[in-house]
């Protein structure tokens, strides 16, 4: 979308910007080169961004140093995998810079993956003082938050050393109707891919959950052309942007590629 040209200086745009939160140098460079272009002007940042450090109002060392207090604290605690990730690729800091601050082996980062855990354990009702029996389900699922989150493998360990795994408090196979599951899931509008995590989740065996499938007679292109109907409407000449759009509405609600293609070229 095309924007009208700044009616003051760039640096006053940049200040703007930072008054509300603190930005890296390559970060405000790139929001300005952004902004330039959704305005059609030109700008070098370069003397710009010099001038905002010399004045102190950028300052990388304090940006690093706020991004790990703030990824570190509170209820959203990020491992250091992730941390680094972010500070290089959005903050643009080079290895030099961070590995100043950053030691992805200190033992802070050790205890945070605990911390995590621990707090992911109270939210499910568990105590983990003593050594602590849990569903295999919530055992994975907790080591699959801290990997998401950015710790280490060996900090993972660490952190999950307590728990042990309890097979039989998982729900067995042989209790799920899964016939009646998946005529469920269809008549809300799932594809077979979205079926298919669903029952996998619910511990249905490969096997049992292949034979269920292909005992299915559903037209999978129809029932998405149904979705889409339902949720956009019918028969407007769509632009690519709104064919996007559908096109991801569907693949969400687990469509494959072939029945969403067969299904957009029929509607």
């Amino acid at each position: 979308m095309k924007r009208k040209p700044l009616k003051i200086s760039w640096k006053s745009w940049c200040l703007y910007k930072l008054a509300r939160r603190d930005y890296s140098s390559h970060e405000i460079s790139q929001m300005m080169i952004k902004r330039a272009a959704e305005s059609d002007q030109k700008v070098d940042p370069e003397p710009v961004i010099h001038e905002l450090i010399n004045d102190g109002a950028i300052n990388d060392e304090r940006y690093l140093k706020n991004q790990l207090t703030m990824a570190t604290n509170g209820s959203n605690i990020k491992g250091p995998k992730e941390i680094k990730r972010k500070l290089v690729n959005r903050g643009g800091l080079n290895e030099a810079l961070i590995n100043r601050y950053f030691n992805e082996d200190d033992r802070i980062w050790f205890e945070l993956a605990k911390k995590v855990k621990d707090q992911a354990l109270t939210a499910n009702s568990y105590n983990d003082i003593q050594k602590t029996k849990i569903p295999l389900k919530l055992h994975n699922s907790l080591k699959q938050k801290l990997y998401r989150k950015g710790f280490t493998k060996e900090q993972i360990s660490y952190a999950m050393e307590n728990l042990v795994p309890g097979h039989e408090q998982e729900q067995a196979p042989a209790e799920i109707d899964i016939q009646r599951r998946i005529e469920k899931l269809c008549n809300s509008g799932k594809g077979p891919k979205a079926i298919r995590y669903d029952l996998k989740q619910k511990g249905v065996p490969e096997t049992e959950l292949e034979t269920a499938m292909a005992d299915l007679n559903i037209d999978w292109t129809s029932l998405a052309q149904q979705q889409l109907q339902k949720k956009f409407g019918y028969g407007k000449k769509l632009t690519m942007k709104e064919r996007k759009k559908q096109y991801d509405f569907l693949a969400r609600r687990g469509f494959t590629t072939d029945q969403i293609r067969s299904c957009m070229k029929e509607s």
